[in-house]
């Protein structure tokens, strides 16, 4: 992955995910108001560049438990069920995108659809996860789409 020294280098599709992360997880887990996130985001956006490449290196569970006031990452329970969440809003972004597709795409082209550069990965294992489960398909031609339900 290339160095990024300015926060202007970084993939909007990262950026999006990561704040979705970061509202899932203060809504479902911690069942808190999602507007403080609009405006932690706002703060950032307007902090100095450096201040905002340290945020994208931050776990969104950490933004969460400052936004929440409680240190989640200290119980398993909310670890866990964070990790699932996140897991479950990389496989949604697969899924929404294919619903919304023309064209079925090969795995590579459509994980680069999708994710940003800095996310690709993750969503490689997502994409995998959702083939294992059956939710999309694998053509004779290496095309993913979505399963026949």
């Amino acid at each position: 992955m290339a160095t990024v020294s300015s926060v202007k280098q970084l993939d909007g599709r990262d950026v999006e995910l990561y704040w979705d992360i970061v509202k899932e997880t203060l809504v479902k887990i911690f069942e808190k108001d999602p507007r403080c996130v609009d405006g932690l985001r706002d703060e950032i956006a307007c902090a100095p560049n450096l201040q905002q490449l340290l945020q994208y290196h931050e776990e969104p569970l950490h933004v969460v438990e400052m936004l929440a006031g409680v240190p989640a990452h200290m119980s398993p329970h909310f670890v866990g069920r964070y990790l699932e969440l996140k897991e479950r809003v990389f496989e949604e972004r697969i899924v929404l995108f294919l619903q919304h597709s023309k064209k079925s795409l090969k795995a590579a082209s459509l994980v680069r659809k999708v994710f940003g550069r800095g996310t690709q990965e993750v969503g490689k294992q997502a994409l995998k996860r959702l083939v294992d489960r059956g939710t999309v398909s694998v053509g004779l031609d290496r095309k993913i789409k979505l399963a026949k339900t």
